[in-house]
């Protein structure tokens, strides 16, 4: 019997160590010529596996195709906190943002990039806060949290970066280290573990918004290529009550418009599909030029049309653009699970009302 509890908890503690997914994101906010790095109690530095010494505060510069550190030039640099401490860097040595785990130090385009290993619900502790705010309900909360971690292994395992998994910023999920974490939150990370939402036994491509403004899109019709089957449109009109941004309004000038795309806009006609504008036709002086609602709204701005759920008058020599909702559109309403949780819903009901076919479980495959 001792034997088999001896096995049984050996068996488990590998287990769990596979299940420990350790993420690698580029912390570009503080990627620059040189790097500062503190602790509360001393940095280990290493170079190939080779300690190169112990200190509290360490300084690195960046060469042509390495670090320098204390007058050497290395290939690899790894720094490791003492015990469970954090390490606070800058690039400035003004202003230091404390993060968990270790650091990886590369050298792209000339500057030092801070790479920071950190298993992935230590990860999730900043990105939950960062990305849903502290004021949600606790099932809209735990949607987020399922959708950002499936989202993190899938581009774990199909990362379109070379050094790293992912950015801290909006190109892949917003990062911000220990100063965004929120004792709540982190307790309802830990509550869903290894919680992933999967198709055909393969975690998906969670995506998320903040405002689908009443209906979700198909993936293909925001950026193109294939229809995927779990990134399907919904109805989501009885969800978008509390959202800030429930209603918008941007005024541009025609000749604003024609520096922007080449043609004065006398006209402007849509393409609709699902009440989201799929193409707009700038028409003027016997010229058409055709865009895309996602293109259109990167060009004019994401913080001025907000959505492709937009209406539009022509006020002479200006267009006003009357919206409801923020962001792409696909997979996951930020301010949808908001809704839904005030209703009751749990998050994994949440989950497949948004993401169509999909399993909720478990998932420890740390292979990749």
């Amino acid at each position: 019997m001792k034997l088999k509890i001896i096995l049984t908890a050996v068996f488990l503690m590998i287990y769990g160590l596979l299940s420990a997914k350790e993420m690698k994101i580029a912390i570009l906010s503080n990627s620059g010529n040189q790097l500062y790095v503190r602790a509360n109690n001393e940095i280990e530095v290493f170079s190939n596996g080779v300690l190169l010494g112990k200190k509290r505060e360490v300084k690195f510069s960046a060469g042509k195709n390495a670090v320098t550190y204390e007058g050497q030039s290395y290939s690899d640099i790894v720094l490791k906190p003492e015990g469970t401490d954090f390490l606070y860097i800058s690039k400035s040595g003004k202003s230091f943002d404390g993060y968990r785990g270790n650091f990886d130090l590369i050298i792209e385009n000339g500057r030092i990039v801070p790479v920071n290993l950190v298993e992935m619900d230590q990860y999730l502790y900043s990105v939950i806060p960062s990305e849903i705010g502290k004021k949600f309900p606790d099932e809209a909360v735990k949607a987020q949290i399922v959708t950002s971690r499936t989202y993190s292994y899938y581009n774990a395992k199909n990362s379109k970066f070379k050094n790293y998994d992912m950015v801290d910023n909006v190109n892949s999920q917003v990062y911000k280290g220990i100063a965004a974490e929120d004792e709540k939150i982190n307790s309802l990370i830990d509550k869903t573990k290894n919680i992933v939402m999967t198709y055909k036994g393969e975690p998906i491509n969670a995506i998320f918004h903040d405002d689908s403004g009443g209906f979700t899109a198909n993936v293909e019709d925001v950026w193109g290529g294939v229809p995927v089957e779990y990134l399907k449109a919904v109805d989501d009109s009885g969800n978008i009550m509390d959202s800030p941004r429930r209603y918008w309004t941007y005024t541009i000038t025609k000749d604003r418009l024609r520096k922007i795309f080449g043609v004065y806009p006398e006209v402007i006609e849509v393409e609709r599909k699902d009440n989201r504008i799929k193409k707009l036709f700038l028409t003027g002086s016997g010229k058409t030029v055709t865009v895309t609602g996602n293109e259109f709204r990167k060009r004019l701005g994401y913080t001025n049309i907000f959505s492709t759920v937009f209406d539009y008058s022509d006020n002479g020599g200006a267009f006003t653009f009357n919206g409801n909702g923020s962001g792409h559109g696909v997979g996951l309403s930020q301010w949808g699970a908001y809704a839904q949780a005030e209703k009751n819903k749990k998050y994994d009901q949440i989950l497949q009302y948004y993401f169509t076919g999909i399993k909720i479980e478990e998932y420890r495959d740390a292979g990749f």
